[in-house]
């Protein structure tokens, strides 16, 4: 029994620290440093005040560390990657304001905390950007960053707060999205940002992508059994922002291939892919330059008639993934795997995640993988996306937080899920249907 109180007290003390970090970062966030006291924190968190100073020695140490926690302590946050930006924008939405947004919009008293904060900013917000700026040549890099971090954090509290109608009605996504084009903006499209989520450069396409026709669209959502929310909860004119968007990204040189390298790096050269939920078609297209055979689906035409117009070479296919039967369409061959990207899961009809993660199954060879990634405050929740995948026949071998492998923590804005079909399931749909119109 006296090996059991070591560790009960140190979970205990362990708890009571976080409880005090996040009431910390509530209060903050909402009054300023000066107008929150020791005592008005433990009351909150439902502790002794005396345990503030045991904890984090003081209220300018329990301050700085409410507003690491914020921001986040795995890495900077480089605002040049949109699904930085949509972390943050989501992060504020579901827990509010934090002492990030409050240190920006009220300036502490304290002139050692204030000058902590200000450090605490540059190295977290301001320096990625600027070091971007500054390679792609731009002379002003400090103030164009100083005003895109303004910009971010500005919209932030507008959303909150609730004072500018519109941007408040908006979708977490959708608010991402803009700011990332207000951000591409700053950057100046002339010059380009280039890097990427692992620090490269990438060659830059021509910027004559950017004015490319799409072809016309056939009614969205035709003989699909459910409208996804892709279709519902955006505007008519999202699907279009979105292609001219990611057009824009790969003229600037923006790295867009995080994705398929990890694909790639699991695969033998001449793997069959499925590319479900392939929107613009960037994944696909990169594994198909890679050497690999690819079939991209998604549920929107008009994402499919970019992807095919912009990356000739893999195959495009407008399907349902939650009833997808590729065999029908002429492909039976089963895929040694499949990737899910962009957020797919998010957007599919509601209630039929299952249904389309046990199609993608059903259309991998034994011992096939599949690469699924999502943000864990988009509405599925990871809990119930783990119990789906073993409902539809995959195992769970790894996760990430990042795209780049960076470890999985509790509390993380994205999830990287590599799932197996088992090696001795049964066979794919594919070789099944296959064997039976032989049979005939």
């Amino acid at each position: 029994m006296t090996g059991v109180a070591p560790q009960r007290r140190s979970r205990s003390a362990s708890r009571t620290r976080e409880r005090l970090l996040e009431a910390a970062q509530e209060l903050f966030g909402k009054q300023g440093f000066e107008r929150t006291t020791l005592r008005e924190v433990a009351g909150r968190a439902g502790v002794d005040a005396a345990l503030v100073a045991r904890y984090f020695g003081g209220k300018e140490q329990l301050y700085l560390a409410a507003l690491r926690a914020e921001v986040g302590h795995d890495r900077p946050a480089d605002l040049t990657e949109p699904e930085r930006v949509a972390e943050l924008v989501e992060r504020v939405a579901r827990r509010g304001s934090g002492p990030v947004l409050g240190s920006v919009l009220r300036r502490p008293d304290d002139d050692a905390v204030a000058a902590e904060v200000a450090a605490h900013l540059d190295a977290r917000l301001v320096a990625p950007l600027r070091d971007r700026l500054a390679d792609a040549g731009r002379a002003d890099a400090d103030l164009r960053a100083e005003v895109m971090v303004a910009a971010l954090l500005g919209v932030l509290a507008a959303r909150e707060a609730g004072t500018l109608p519109r941007l408040a009605e908006l979708d977490d996504a959708t608010a991402a999205a803009l700011v990332s084009d207000l951000f591409a903006m700053a950057r100046g499209t002339a010059e380009g940002s280039g890097g990427g989520t692992a620090g490269r450069r990438v060659p830059r396409r021509s910027p004559a992508t950017l004015s490319r026709p799409v072809p016309e669209p056939s009614t969205y959502g035709g003989g699909m059994a459910r409208p996804t929310r892709w279709a519902t909860e955006t505007g008519a004119e999202h699907s279009q922002w979105y292609i001219e968007r990611f057009r824009t990204m790969a003229a600037e040189g923006a790295d867009l291939a995080g994705e398929a390298r990890l694909v790639d790096a699991m695969l033998p050269r001449g793997s069959r892919v499925l590319d479900a939920g392939c929107g613009t078609g960037r994944v696909g297209a990169e594994l198909h330059a890679r050497g690999h055979v690819v079939v991209g689906v998604d549920a929107d035409p008009e994402l499919v008639a970019a992807a095919a117009h912009d990356h000739p070479g893999p195959t495009w296919l407008v399907c349902d993934l939650a009833e997808l039967d590729l065999p029908a369409l002429g492909h039976e061959e089963p895929f040694d795997a499949a990737v899910v990207a962009g957020n797919v899961l998010a957007f599919v009809a509601p209630d039929t995640e299952r249904a389309v993660l046990r199609s993608i199954v059903d259309h991998l060879r034994p011992d096939g993988f599949c690469a699924v990634g999502f943000g864990t405050g988009r509405g599925y929740d990871l809990a119930r996306f783990d119990e789906d995948l073993e409902a539809a026949g995959f195992t769970l071998e790894h996760r990430f937080a990042t795209w780049d492998l960076r470890p999985w923590h509790d509390g993380a804005e994205f999830a990287v899920s590599l799932l197996r079909r088992p090696a001795g399931a049964g066979a794919p749909r594919a070789a099944a249907q296959g064997e039976s119109r032989d049979a005939r």
